[in-house]
């Protein structure tokens, strides 16, 4: 329309010229400014100025007309200090126009039928000074104005009603001067409209145009197109369509910090090292500080993770402190203050010291509407990546490899907000020094060692408390809280009265995997197994099957008590009496050999004691079998028909050798005794065996293949002979071993060991939270048994009485690892049968991009300790083709599903 000024008029009404309004187009654009635009803010700016005196505009009573061509709408002047991008954000369905300088930024005249939808936002690259505001609004008025908000990168954005002023007059010559060289007009004009909008930097020249930022939250710009109201699609008025970035759903007044993810176990403890560079800040004057603008250091509070309840005391003196060297949280801390437009929240200990052998560091950017990646370079390995920004949190992930400590153990970690929608959208760098050092939390051995693999919550326990409480939690597991556990009611997954063995046996094997995989008493499942393994003995040619349940058990149940009471055990255990033959080991003197079988004998120095390399002769085992003659066993419920048949050690003193018995290797003589007290050669016979030092070598040497190296070091078996004690002191031989400093704080020690297929398939279960809906599920419990058996680990049947071998050459091969892999990925394929839902789990650690997801499940499949490669490639498998993952925005199951059968056949996962 036209609208004379009348001189009169002018000062009075300029003062009060706020944001104008008018009708608008219907979709979001960014029009490319032009000679047009240029010309009608000249000519406002002209009209408003068109008498150069102030007084001359105050005294003058008759109308001096300037006829001139004004737009519609609302004026204020907005005056920034600096060069840089800024952002402008406008409720999308407020049905306002906002126009920077006359070129159209933000458009939310379109329908909107969302009425909660994301507020629409426009990045805009403004030069120091003053520019002009309009808004046009086909039914509002100067309150529009409130509705706007206004900030610098990096910066607590501010109402632009509060940022902006009234323009007066003598503001019209310099922005109409400032104007002239800022608007495109000729030749840049002519580019300007054949070529779109151009994109900028922080850095970049202030002729360049914003774009609009869609409320969306999605990469728009990788999937295509944006909708009509997202600020990407062709303008209305035929200006070119802008690419829109992925937003987060932030609130309307504020986008200072990103919203915190819900609480999980193991969020990291925030320290921040020092810092060259920075992000945007806020001046004292309240006006917004130029984008990456250095910065002081940072100060982030603290944030422990939250560790599991627990009735077992805890020594405070071990726990660890804010300068033990941790491995990674599985979370980002929750709520961090965000001071810095791009800025790492969890990056080690409060002296910046991370693990050498890889890291997660946690950040979060300010403003997820700017920066939706981070650009990373490392300096000590020359390494650059790419990492996605949460779009609802602002937060991502950045992980560190041994590689990158290999030059130097002090890294720089350089982090660069930037676009996805645009390569020149771009924070001003930022610096931070970490230092690589060996862990010191044990979280390593604990949870590959320890245990029969990480939980979530387990891993997050470990970092919180220290390996040395954990241990001794572990130690006693009477005051363990089990009771999760006991409520799956675990004895009811096999009956001891089963009367078809093969059934009895298949089940075992489901009650020891669920001990394994549920039971919070880790250790004494651990030491369970190397126990049963050690003294083995297995069903042979009898109708000995529910023996099998009540020896495991023991094994299990008195895992730390001493080696005497457990040799005593399997010397009177009915299921070892049938299977080495000493059931059949029956003095008769007018028999060959007097009727002797020296089976049992023979494998009670070989395997359970001594060891071959301790050098007894056959006269030693002739003698030792003549000790054990007569130790049998009879039925016990001899008449009882469709259950299963049950037994319990018996001596025969008729089938007893009451002869006295001289044994040269030990260079003692058992006296010989008549009647039911022949039995106590046996016994005696046992406790000089359980304290022989050729059997305290050989039991401390297996011990520490399991829990130290397969090559066991001498100094840890040295210190477990000297903890031996009287009669094998289980519980004092593992503190020796556990409590030595070199156990968590030697390299060598640690994921050097194989799993066996056994700890593989328990492995699974664990780190991704497998479960059966009840506690006899055939089904579930079928699966991950067929996943171990198949590959060569039948404990049950295993026929050879060294028992199951624990070194890892033993199952580093191609044949027992591809039937592992082919059962436990049937089980990946259908999680969902399982008890899977990864979905769940990873909304509950807080986690949303393919980064943060891909470096928890590695972490807790892995004890923290995984590869460049298998990390990359998982975050691949996470992204998929179009490169976006997206968990709190779409349905990302089957990503997440690929990714976790890629990290169970992954080399680090094999370990332990």
């Amino acid at each position: 329309m036209r609208v004379r000024f009348y001189k009169a008029e002018l000062s009075a009404s300029v003062a009060s010229i706020a944001l104008i309004i008018g009708s608008g187009a219907a979709v979001a654009e960014q029009q490319s400014p032009g000679q047009e635009a240029n010309e009608k803010f000249m000519a406002v700016v002209q009209a408003m100025q068109s008498d150069a005196s102030n007084s001359a505009l105050v005294e003058a009573n008759s109308p001096s007309e300037v006829d001139v061509a004004v737009p519609d709408g609302l004026f204020r002047k907005l005056t920034v200090a600096t060069n840089g991008v800024y952002r402008f954000e406008a409720p999308a369905n407020s049905g306002i126009k906002l126009f920077i300088d006359e070129v159209l930024a933000i458009d939310t005249t379109g329908e909107v039928t969302d009425p909660d939808a994301e507020p629409i936002k426009a990045l805009q690259a403004l030069s120091a000074g003053d520019h002009a505001i309009r808004i046009e609004s086909a039914d509002g008025g100067a309150e529009l104005l409130e509705m706007i908000n206004f900030g610098a990168i990096g910066s607590e954005p501010r109402n632009l009603a509060l940022a902006s002023s009234a323009l007066a007059p003598m503001d019209g010559a310099k922005l109409a001067a400032r104007n002239s060289a800022l608007m495109p007009s000729g030749k840049r004009a002519a580019n300007a409209a054949e070529n779109g909008p151009r994109r900028f930097g922080l850095a970049g020249s202030s002729d360049k145009p914003g774009f609009t930022l869609g409320g969306s939250s999605s990469k728009l710009a990788k999937r295509g197109p944006a909708p009509a109201t997202g600020g990407g699609a062709e303008g209305a008025n035929g200006g070119p369509g802008t690419a829109a970035m992925r937003m987060a759903s932030l609130p309307r007044s504020s986008s200072a910090s990103p919203a915190a993810p819900a609480a999980a176990a193991g969020g990291g403890v925030s320290s921040v090292p020092s810092v060259s560079g920075g992000g945007g800040t806020t001046n004292p004057a309240g006006t917004p500080g130029a984008p990456g603008t250095p910065s002081a250091t940072p100060t982030i509070p603290t944030a422990a993770p939250a560790p599991t309840p627990t009735p077992t005391p805890i020594n405070p003196g071990t726990t660890p402190t804010a300068e033990t060297v941790q491995a990674s949280p599985l979370s980002p801390p929750t709520n961090p203050e965000i001071t810095q437009a791009v800025q790492l929240t969890s990056a080690g200990n409060v002296n910046s010291q991370v693990p050498n052998s890889g890291s997660t560091l946690f950040g979060a950017v300010m403003n997820n509407s700017m920066f939706d990646i981070v650009n990373v370079s490392v300096s000590g390995s020359n390494r650059t990546t790419t990492v996605d920004v949460g779009p609802m949190t602002g937060q991502f992930a950045v992980r560190l490899f041994p590689e990158d400590f290999a030059s130097s153990n002090q890294v720089q970690v350089t982090l660069t907000g930037a676009s996805s929608a645009s390569d020149e959208v771009e924070a001003t760098p930022v610096t931070y020094t970490v230092t690589g050092m060996q862990a010191q939390d044990g979280v390593s051995q604990a949870l590959s060692r320890l245990t029969f693999g990480a939980t979530p919550e387990l891993y997050a326990r470990v970092r919180a408390i220290g390996f040395q409480n954990y241990v001794e939690e572990q130690l006693n597991p009477a005051a363990i809280n089990d009771a999760a556990f006991n409520a799956m009611n675990p004895n009811s997954i096999v009956d001891p009265n089963e009367s078809n063995g093969n059934t009895l046996l298949r089940k075992l094997v489901h009650e020891d995997i669920a001990h394994a995989a549920f039971s919070e008493k880790q250790l004494q499942n651990v030491m369970g197994q190397f126990w049963a393994n050690h003294f083995h003995a297995v069903t042979k040619n009898t109708n000995m099957y529910s023996q099998n349940i009540d020896d495991r058990r023991f094994f299990r149940e008195n895992a730390f008590a001493t080696f005497r009471e457990l040799l005593l055990y399997s010397a009177r255990s009915p299921l070892m009496s049938q299977y080495l033959d000493n059931d059949e080991n029956r003095f008769r003197e007018n028999r060959e050999n007097n009727g002797i079988n020296e089976n049992y004998g023979r494998e009670i120095l070989e395997l359970s004691t001594l060891g071959v390399e301790a050098g007894y002769t056959s006269a030693d085992v002739d003698m030792v079998s003549r000790v054990f003659s007569g130790w049998r066993y009879e039925r016990t419920n001899p008449n009882a028909e469709n259950t299963a048949q049950l037994f319990a050690f018996q001596f025969f003193p008729e089938d007893h050798d009451p002869q006295d018995k001289l044994i040269p290797f030990l260079g003692t003589t058992i006296a010989g005794r008549e009647g039911a007290a022949g039995v106590q050669e046996g016994e005696e016979l046992i406790a000089l065996l359980a304290n022989h030092p050729s059997t305290q070598s050989r039991t401390c040497r297996k011990i520490v293949q399991l829990l130290v190296a397969d090559d066991a070091p001498a100094g840890f078996v040295q210190s477990c002979i000297a903890a031996w004690g009287v009669d094998g002191d289980i519980d004092a031989m593992l503190r020796a071993i556990l409590l030595n400093p070199a156990y968590i704080n030697t390299a060598a020690y640690q994921r050097n060991k194989a799993k066996t297929p056994f700890e593989f398939s328990v492995s699974v279960i664990r780190t991704f939270g497998a479960r059966p809906d009840n506690p006899t599920e055939d089904d579930f419990w079928n699966r991950f048994r067929e996943a171990h058996e198949q590959a060569g680990y039948n404990f049950v049947r295993f026929p050879v009485p060294t028992g199951l071998p624990e070194v890892s050459a033993a199952w580093l091969n191609s044949a027992s690892m591809i039937a592992s892999y082919n059962r436990v990925t049937d089980v990946i394929e259908s999680r969902q049968n399982y008890g899977i839902d990864p979905m769940a789990d990873i909304a509950d650690a807080g986690l949303e991009t393919a980064e943060e997801v891909a470096a928890y499940l590695l972490a807790i499949g892995t004890a923290d300790k995984f590869t460049l490669s298998e990390f990359e490639n998982v975050v691949a498998v996470l992204k998929g083709d179009d490169g976006i993952f997206e968990p709190r925005v779409d349905d990302e199951t089957r990503a997440l599903e690929k990714a976790m059968g890629l990290i169970v056949v992954s080399p680090s996962f094999q370990l332990q």
